[in-house]
């Protein structure tokens, strides 16, 4: 009887996810969502896409205790954002470890990425890496955020 049971909710687990897969496929979502770094990097000189990406990064550093201030004049945004992020992670690879994997965890960035991309500019300060790479991953969230929001999903 137990197996029997256990066979039908796994049925019953497989069909659901196949339903919300055919629901996802028919609105496309899974080809519109996945943006390259080249195409995120179009959007470093939109002010309202740049403000809602400071203030994503202001909340997650915020919960480890790490300020970051959203520059006064938005014309010179990113470059500014760019410099604060880089001494926070310049200071927490040299002094708390622990402390940036847990906000890299948070912000959704594997070690591995960093590994392939600091491999991949071997010449560039690690905290310079890491800084594009959170940048980068903020800013899909942030897409991401929209494009689900103009789709009413």
């Amino acid at each position: 009887m137990l197996k029997v049971l256990v066979i039908l909710y796994i049925y019953s687990i497989t069909f659901n996810i196949f339903i919300f897969r055919e629901i996802l496929l028919k609105n496309s979502i899974w080809v519109k969502i996945d943006l390259s770094e080249n195409d995120l990097l179009k959007y470093r000189d939109n002010a309202d896409i740049v403000k809602q990406t400071a203030l994503q990064i202001i909340k997650d550093f915020g919960l480890f205790g790490l300020s970051i201030e959203f520059p006064s004049d938005i014309k010179y945004a990113y470059p500014e954002l760019s410099k604060q992020l880089n001494a926070q992670v310049f200071e927490l690879l040299h002094s708390s470890n622990t402390k940036l994997l847990s906000l890299l965890y948070q912000i959704d960035i594997p070690e591995k990425a960093i590994q392939q991309k600091a491999s991949a500019e071997p010449d560039r300060p690690l905290s310079e890496v890491v800084t594009e790479l959170i940048f980068l991953r903020e800013l899909k969230k942030v897409l991401t955020r929209l494009y689900f929001k103009e789709h009413g999903i």
